[in-house]
């Protein structure tokens, strides 16, 4: 089987990590990765966002479980509006977030890229996720674990 193919089909969403630091050289690496995704118009939306402090990770973790519990409440009316919240899957992703109390959001990942885009920019979501599948692509051949984590 040809590398690139392996590459592929070996990458899993980890959701468990070593405690163990990414050297910046690395993180380099893969937001260089990330870089080189196709996009619209050769757009290049995305704005990467690199957390390594074990402090923030948590704050902004806690931070994401205030929010989801804020979106709980509104179940009723936001499946009105959004299909996605109609889904048992979801509904349950969102009540164990914010019942656990351990890290469900981030499962106490060494390292965080946010990665954003202007909203305003036609296609900027699938450049983002596309940047999102090269740098879990490289990390994944590096032996580096990762797990993309859509939240909106």
């Amino acid at each position: 089987m040809n590398q690139i193919m392996s590459n592929i089909k070996s990458r899993r969403s980890k959701r468990y990590f070593l405690e163990q630091n990414i050297p910046d050289e690395i993180i380099k690496e893969i937001i260089e990765a990330g870089c080189y995704a196709p996009s619209a118009l050769n757009k290049q939306p995305w704005k990467f966002i690199v957390i390594t402090n074990k402090d923030s990770i948590k704050r902004l973790s806690c931070i994401v479980k205030d929010i989801t519990a804020k979106i709980a409440k509104c179940l009723t009316v936001l499946k009105l509006f959004k299909p996605a919240f109609r889904d048992p899957q979801v509904v349950a992703a969102l009540r164990k977030t914010i019942s656990s109390d351990t890290d469900t959001v981030f499962h106490n990942a060494p390292l965080l890229i946010l990665i954003a885009s202007d909203e305003k920019e036609p296609y900027a979501n699938k450049g983002c996720a596309l940047a999102s599948q090269n740098m879990m692509l490289y990390a994944n051949s590096i032996g580096i674990s990762s797990c993309y984590i859509g939240r909106a």
